[in-house]
């Protein structure tokens, strides 16, 4: 078997988990819901099958990177869009790569009150992601400015995704506005403030 195969079997599998995850988190509450139960669902329950996530708590952090890897390989290049727009293009890139498992989602995070550890983990992973978008837009993430943004832009995110978490639209129409909204904002801040870049990713 070739590598690309050996690639396209593993995205197939990892995929295969995902679904099979957001699932059942949408048919149980997610704490009921067993890593045996998913694998199964995904056809990977024989012995000797790879399994590459050994909790749930795993399993959704690698869906989180898996996502950040899906939008890095649809973004393309930032051509001559203006940093903010460029941040919209990115963010819902973001939903369209999560909206087939919106209704597990919702579930996973209407429990996140109860799940504390699982919310405080996430943490890191999202602040990673905001920076990657910020460099993505040509956003410099240097020094305090830098971290300063990333805080900032998962703010927007999380606004817009309470908003996405309720769109039933076909074009995701109250996110957009949501989104938009919040980076509108959020720039006419960082211009209040002094944080506004100058769209280099090098600074």
């Amino acid at each position: 078997m070739t590598e690309q195969a050996d690639t396209a079997h593993d995205t197939a599998s990892y995929k295969a988990i995902f679904t099979a995850a957001f699932d059942l988190a949408a048919e149980m509450p997610w704490p009921q819901v067993a890593l045996d139960d998913i694998y199964r669902r995904a056809g990977l329950s024989d012995a000797g099958t790879t399994r590459p996530y050994r909790c749930k708590l795993s399993l959704l952090l690698g869906f989180a990177s898996w996502v950040d890897e899906e939008v890095a390989a649809m973004a393309g290049e930032a051509d001559d869009l203006a940093p903010r727009d460029r941040l919209f293009d990115l963010l819902m890139l973001r939903f369209d790569v999560l909206n087939p498992y919106r209704d597990g989602v919702t579930a996973i995070v209407k429990s996140l009150p109860s799940m504390p550890m699982t919310a405080f983990a996430g943490g890191p992973g999202l602040a990673k992601s905001m920076r990657t978008t910020l460099t993505q837009a040509g956003v410099s993430t240097a020094g305090l400015a830098g971290m300063l943004r990333g805080k900032g832009l998962a703010f927007v995110y999380l606004t817009a995704v309470r908003a996405w978490l309720d769109d039933d639209s076909l074009d995701l129409s109250a996110t957009m506005k949501a989104l938009d909204q919040g980076l509108v904002k959020a720039e006419e801040l960082a211009i209040s403030v002094g944080l506004a870049s100058s769209g280099s990713a090098e600074e």
